[in-house]
């Protein structure tokens, strides 16, 4: 199977773009759309950084409801820059609770080493 693919405007409106997220999905493809959601938090930002060269882009995250996940800011930062606005939003049932993202360090599990992370913090919105 084939997949050809270009990222449309959001509402066909110039340099706004939407991304989903959902890190249950079973999808093999992703694509970042409401049908084939990436299954991490950083693939979006890793997309604008990589080839929106606009800064009047703004770009929309959404979260799937009900779900979490862990982001290890140490290994896969999110960089955002040249870019007008960013929003990270919940979409699904909203019934469910909404999405949490457990924002943590590296988890050092070095045989030799004793270097954890303690500290952890989430997102609740």
């Amino acid at each position: 199977m084939s997949v050809n693919y270009c990222r449309p405007y959001a509402n066909d409106i110039f340099y706004q773009y939407e991304y989903y997220v959902d890190p249950n999905s079973t999808s093999q493809f992703e694509l970042g759309t409401q049908f084939y959601p990436f299954k991490n938090m950083d693939s979006p930002a890793k997309e604008i950084f990589n080839f929106m060269y606009e800064k009047d882009t703004i770009f929309t995250v959404y979260h799937k409801r009900g779900t979490s996940m862990k982001h290890y800011y140490g290994i896969m930062p999110i960089i955002i820059v040249n870019v007008k606005m960013y929003y990270l939003l919940p979409y699904g049932d909203p019934a469910l609770p909404k999405p949490r993202i457990y924002v943590t360090g590296h988890d050092y599990l070095w045989p030799d080493s004793t270097l954890f992370s303690l500290a952890e913090t989430y997102y609740d919105f």
